[in-house]
């Protein structure tokens, strides 16, 4: 699984994209937010422009309750000191494991059903970047890497009551998926405890998923009969959203717990064979969903502030 260059490739790319978008924002007493370019600042006025306006315009300091500044500039000064830049985590790095638990026709061990998916508990790993252009809300990007093993019991299983003296025996490899996500984050801040906060994120993927190999084995009527079943990769569109907790414990690095839901419908291609070189075609699609409890840390860089 090499993860770092491709991870790292995305990360540039929303960097890039930030930067162009970027702008200052200014909030009012009343609530009001104003986006734009802040120009000057003296003791009684922020002057600032406004891309649908064009022009300079400016507001009392005295109806301002906080403003950010997007992109550090050429220093601005308030009656001869240089203004500071206001704290928040414009870059939030993060690392997360959790215990991947199917649901639906994903975890179904019945045969008789369509897709029955015979997935079993795995593991989900969650490496993500998110760039924040407001305190409570930014964009993220992750790299997802997902493993459920197979029920082959439940194939062994289905044989030997159609065959009950076949002896049958199954062998399997695991689901998985793997690919990248993009979407946003808010983060709302719990004031009552300080250093915590509520996160969601929304994301969608292109990922790639990779079914099961299956070898089973067996006799019927006395004659050993063997069945190996693949599919090549696929590629599927997928969604994978998460609520959860942060908690800052140092001023640069946190504890996070997430729920994490995962849905997709890949369309898998694959054949059988026999050994005497028999092959038989199919194809099919797996409904795809799983739950996640995870748990990571993550680490709070580009810190800017403003007074």
């Amino acid at each position: 699984m090499n993860l770092q260059p491709r991870f790292f490739y995305i990360l540039i790319i929303i960097f890039v994209a930030s930067s162009l978008g970027a702008q200052d924002l200014i909030v009012r007493k009343n609530g009001t937010r104003i986006f734009c370019q802040i120009i000057k600042i003296d003791s009684v006025n922020i002057f600032f422009m406004r891309s649908q306006d064009n022009a300079e315009q400016k507001i009392a300091r005295t109806d301002v309750k906080k403003y950010y500044m997007a992109q550090k500039k050429a220093p601005l000064s308030v009656n001869g000191a240089h203004v500071a830049y206001l704290h928040y985590e414009a870059l939030v790095l993060g690392v997360s494991v959790g215990r991947s638990l199917p649901i639906g026709k994903f975890a179904s061990r019945d045969l008789n059903e369509d897709n029955s998916g015979c997935a079993l508990n795995g593991y989900m790993l969650n490496a993500n970047a998110a760039l924040k252009i407001m305190d409570e809300f930014g964009f993220t990007v992750s790299y997802v890497y997902q493993f459920n093993r197979f029920d082959e019991s439940a194939i062994a299983k289905a044989f030997n009551s159609a065959y009950p003296a076949g002896g049958f025996t199954s062998n399997a490899t695991a689901w998985k998926m793997r690919g990248s996500f993009f979407g946003f984050v808010i983060n709302l801040s719990i004031k009552k405890i300080p250093g915590l906060s509520v996160k969601t994120e929304v994301k969608g993927g292109f990922p790639l998923f990779y079914q099961p190999e299956i070898s089973t084995s067996g006799t019927i009527s006395g004659q050993f009969i063997s069945i190996d079943s693949e599919a090549r990769p696929t590629r599927a569109p997928a969604f994978n959203g998460s609520v959860g907790l942060t908690y800052k414990f140092m001023r640069n690095i946190a504890f996070t717990a997430d729920l994490d839901f995962f849905s997709a419908k890949p369309f898998f291609v694959g054949r059988h064979i026999t050994p005497s070189g028999y092959v038989q075609g199919y194809s099919y699609m797996q409904p795809y969903r799983t739950m996640t409890p995870r748990a990571g840390i993550c680490f709070f860089l580009w810190h800017r502030k403003v007074e």
